[in-house]
């Protein structure tokens, strides 16, 4: 076989519409939409010094991707069996739960434990407050968060 009997191999085009086949589906936004495409059902886990049997009991679920935060897509019925356990056994500790909901922000917030993050709606929006302490007394709330106007 010489050199012109062998096949030309086709070269892959670089133009537009070839780099636009190439990438993978998440970076397509569609139709009104903006923006990489994000799970919707996404739940983060927050343990505050937590007993460690917590802390195994939601690998089974989440992805632990920092000392006691996790991540993880749950459906309804597991999430809602999982607050019940952690609320049931967080002790001294505190556990912070961020879940998908059909709100404005598109999360809300539950909270078991040692109150040392709340959550307060502002003006229908979910902000977290963690309370000042002076030494030795506990934290209590001399005016509703609406009044004041900001969460100092």
């Amino acid at each position: 076989m010489g050199r012109g009997s062998r096949r030309r191999q086709r070269r892959p085009q670089l133009g537009i519409r070839s780099l636009r086949r190439r990438q993978p589906p998440e970076h397509h936004p569609g139709p009104g939409r903006k923006g990489p495409v994000v799970s919707s059902a996404t739940t983060v886990v927050v343990l505050i010094a937590a007993p460690p049997g917590l802390r195994g009991h939601l690998t089974r679920w989440f992805i632990e991707v920092a000392p006691g935060v996790f991540v993880g897509s749950p459906n309804t019925r597991i999430r809602d069996g999982l607050w019940k356990i952690l609320a049931e056994r967080i002790r001294d500790g505190q556990v912070v739960m961020i879940e998908p909901a059909r709100t404005e922000q598109g999360w809300t917030v539950r909270t078991a434990g040692q109150d040392r993050w709340t959550a307060a709606d502002f003006d229908g929006l979910t902000l977290m407050s963690r309370p000042r302490r002076s030494a030795g007394q506990p934290w209590t709330t001399t005016k509703p968060v609406k009044e004041i106007g900001m969460i100092t």
